[in-house]
């Protein structure tokens, strides 16, 4: 009978958990909504900016072919150039993404293991959990 105890205490505590679990997760959650939404408005304004200069590139390409400063086969080459250059510029928004992510992680990590070394009292010849 008295080895239940706990059972019966974790029992107990069931309740309190849950909700304190459930309040963190919310404060997650509108704390990511609020990145997310602000990352995503910097992303749209960056892939927008690149589109806009490599429309002006490929304009200014166009024209000076149109009035023959160009030949065809140059005009070729450029776009394609600019097309090479597209791939990694376009590519920023998802290594921007992966280094967030990474970021953040790092951040929550070493915010855990600083909690966690403040919450136990080195004495000597005790080992922490």
């Amino acid at each position: 009978m008295v080895s239940n105890i706990r059972i019966v205490k974790g029992f107990l505590t069931e309740n309190s958990e849950y909700n304190f679990v459930t309040g963190k997760l919310n404060d997650i959650n509108t704390i990511y909504a609020k990145q997310s939404s602000t990352f995503h408005w910097i992303d749209f304004y960056r892939n927008l900016s690149l589109v806009i200069i490599l429309l002006g590139v490929n304009l200014v390409v166009f024209y000076q072919t149109f009035t023959g400063v160009m030949t065809i086969g140059v005009m070729v080459l450029i776009i394609q150039l600019v097309l090479q250059a597209r791939r990694p510029l376009f590519a920023m928004s998802f290594i921007l993404t992966q280094l967030q992510n990474a970021e953040s992680g790092s951040k929550e990590f070493l915010r855990f293991w600083n909690c966690r070394k403040a919450n136990h009292s080195l004495k000597p010849g005790i080992i922490p959990n």
